[in-house]
């Protein structure tokens, strides 16, 4: 059996990869909107529905709205 990785793995990019612990407030804001805040309420990410022909997909957005990752 191979041994865990000691660092981490970085899916989408190493940008997003933090160093410690990070804590997050998800809020729904509206049927499948969700926006995610650091304990400031500083706005990290938002998650909207995104209407397409495979269901339950969600866009990844950054804080200004710019699209980051369909899901």
């Amino acid at each position: 059996m191979a041994e865990p990785a000691s660092l981490p793995i970085s899916v989408i990019g190493p940008q997003f990869v933090a160093p410690s612990q990070l804590e997050l407030i998800v809020d729904t804001h509206a049927p499948g909107n969700i926006v995610i805040t650091d304990t400031d309420h500083k706005i990290l990410l938002r998650v909207k529905p995104f209407n397409a022909t495979f269901h339950r997909q969600r866009l990844l957005l950054d804080p200004d709205y710019r699209p980051l990752l369909l899901l």
